[in-house]
């Protein structure tokens, strides 16, 4: 931001806003997921205690705790409804969806844990590779953008 200066600071975020109209994720022809990182965490929504009776609709918050035995692999549906207006750190909250989405790696170890070496998003085993396309209906493995260039060789 030094670059910038003074303006600095308009600049980073007139790029957030520019990056907050891109897709977190896409389907391609119904059948194949691609994300620049992976997989995401599911969220857990449990009514609120701020919540009063008699009013119509309850309110809810999320859980975002990690527990390492209960983080669950999370829904298309739970990607449709991530919160795209702050990209930004930090990844907690209703960040981290798309935080998961953009910083996740795949691992040869099975199962789905955080992401301790990035420090944001997670590790996924062939076990949830698995589980994500069944769960979805896809039949195609994971796409990477970050690995797309190794792949478009194979089709020189």
């Amino acid at each position: 931001m030094a670059k910038y200066k003074d303006q600095g600071p308009q600049v980073y975020r007139k790029f957030l806003r520019c990056f907050e109209d891109l897709p977190l994720a896409t389907i391609i022809a119904g059948c194949v997921y691609t994300a620049h990182g992976g997989v995401f965490r599911g969220t857990i929504v449990v009514p609120s205690k701020k919540s009063k009776k008699g009013k119509k609709g309850r309110k809810y918050k999320a859980d975002f705790t990690v527990d390492l035995n209960s983080i669950k692999l999370g829904s298309l549906d739970e990607l449709l409804k991530a919160r795209r207006t702050v990209l930004d750190p930090p990844w907690e909250g209703t960040n981290l969806i798309p935080g998961d989405v953009l910083w996740s790696d795949p691992s040869l170890q099975m199962g789905l844990s955080p992401n301790k070496e990035r420090g944001i998003g997670l590790l996924w085993g062939p076990d949830i590779t698995q589980q994500f396309l069944q769960t979805n209906h896809l039949k195609v493995s994971f796409v990477l953008f970050i690995t797309l260039p190794v792949i478009l060789k194979f089709f020189d």
